[in-house]
């Protein structure tokens, strides 16, 4: 089970490449990314504006949001002025994009228990330049990387590993050694 402590890194990464989040939100985020694990970040972004006293009606509409819409003072306290020009979306895009960072570090960690194993890059979208050249290429599992790559247009980028074992190799190499 994750903890706070072994979230930091993603949230630490989705705050600072986003700036919809202050720095030093760090440990919240942490905390709010453990329920990502088995809830959609959108739920978790809303339960968290929905905790706390709210914002008036006057607030709301200054920030440019619906009335009946969750948002707790400490909700906007946590925002930066990027943040607040989408209040009920700042949080939400950095808890996905922490998340699919660490989902991507849970795939890059897992023990794979064969010797001719590779990862493949798995971008689920043709739009995206630096993603979709990937597309099925192989990359050492000590060289890929848990953050999104470079380049990539999408703010919670979606690009996913997939575990490839060259069957075929570890045939070979053991037809090899029995001559």
């Amino acid at each position: 089970m994750a903890d706070a402590q072994s979230m930091t890194p993603f949230a630490a990464e989705a705050i600072s490449a986003l700036g919809y989040i202050k720095p030093g939100c760090e440990h919240l985020v942490s905390r709010l990314l453990i329920l990502c694990v088995e809830n959609h970040p959108k739920a978790v972004a809303t339960s968290f504006r929905k905790h706390g006293s709210q914002i008036t009606k006057a607030e709301k509409k200054a920030l440019g949001i619906r009335a009946n819409a969750f948002m707790s003072y400490d909700a906007v306290d946590m925002l930066t002025p990027r943040g607040l020009a989408s209040p009920l979306e700042a949080l939400e895009t950095t808890l996905l994009r922490a998340v699919f960072s660490h989902f991507r570090a849970v795939k890059l960690a897992t023990p794979i228990p064969a010797k001719h194993a590779e990862i493949r890059y798995d971008p689920p979208f043709k739009e995206c330049g630096a993603c979709w050249p990937l597309n099925k290429q192989r990359v050492d599992i000590a060289a890929a990387t848990p953050f999104p790559l470079v380049g990539c247009f999408r703010e919670a980028c979606p690009l996913t590993y997939s575990v490839y074992i060259d069957y075929i190799g570890e045939l070979v190499e053991q037809e090899r050694g029995r001559r």
